[in-house]
């Protein structure tokens, strides 16, 4: 009777494996701008959900927000840059960026290994971007990138852009370690700066896509050692 009570016990533990999960799983979750319904501070995330995240909605604050097809555009960004010169005098404003959110569902932990964007701007909007997270609040630039599309130069995690009315799309940034394995929100804003002038505008050029992958919290989902040799004195 107590052997069959062990093997009992063993049969049902393995069958809640699958149940339990164990391993990581990627995820590339993706907010469709696509139309023309983006003139607005906040988008619902509308892409894939998954299981272990949940995404914010993507905001623009502390800039106007104006219309512009497949794009999530806003004006009065921080002014500093004139026009045909690459020398700029402005500065970053904290408080005017481009935003998103990303939270693990408890019992999980995630790790963003990459954002892929665009920016454009009229012709008179931002000449400059940089992104920055939540993990140091918001004080460090992040400065790895991988894929520049022709023009976009980066230094330090600054972006300049062309004096242009253009757009540059494919741009990838790799957020790095300070972002792996997180319980909890992360944010992360992109700010722009050094406009030529009050209303022009800029922004996300078509979708922002964001990868990575999530896991069990260590010492969830995995089962406890079993001894077979003793299996005949369960009880």
């Amino acid at each position: 009777m107590r052997l069959f009570c062990g093997f009992l016990i063993l049969w049902v533990s393995l069958l809640l494996l699958p149940v339990r999960g164990w391993g990581q799983v990627t995820f590339s979750v993706t907010y469709d701008l696509a139309g023309g319904g983006n003139n607005v501070t906040s988008f619902s995330y509308n892409g894939v959900e998954f299981a272990g995240i949940e995404m914010g909605n993507l905001l623009k604050v502390g800039i106007i927000s104006t219309s512009s097809n497949n794009n999530f555009r806003g004006s009065n960004w921080p002014l500093g840059a004139t026009d045909g010169s690459d020398d700029f005098t402005g500065a970053v404003d904290l408080n005017k960026y481009i935003g998103f959110s990303i939270e693990s569902i408890p019992g999980y932990t995630f790790t963003v290994t990459s954002i892929i964007f665009g920016v454009g701007r009229s012709a008179t909007g931002p000449r400059q971007w940089q992104w920055r997270g939540s993990e140091n609040s918001f004080v460090d630039v992040l400065e790895d990138y991988g894929f520049l599309p022709t023009g976009i130069t980066n230094e330090s995690g600054v972006l300049t852009n062309p004096d242009l009315n253009n757009s540059w799309t494919s741009i990838v940034l790799f957020p790095g370690i300070h972002y792996e394995n997180l319980t909890g929100e992360a944010e992360f804003r992109l700010y722009g700066f050094n406009a030529e002038q009050e209303g022009g505008t800029g922004g996300l050029q078509g979708n922002i896509t964001i990868n990575g992958y999530f896991k069990p919290v260590s010492g969830i989902g995995e089962p406890n050692s079993i001894n077979f040799d003793n299996a005949s004195n369960w009880t």
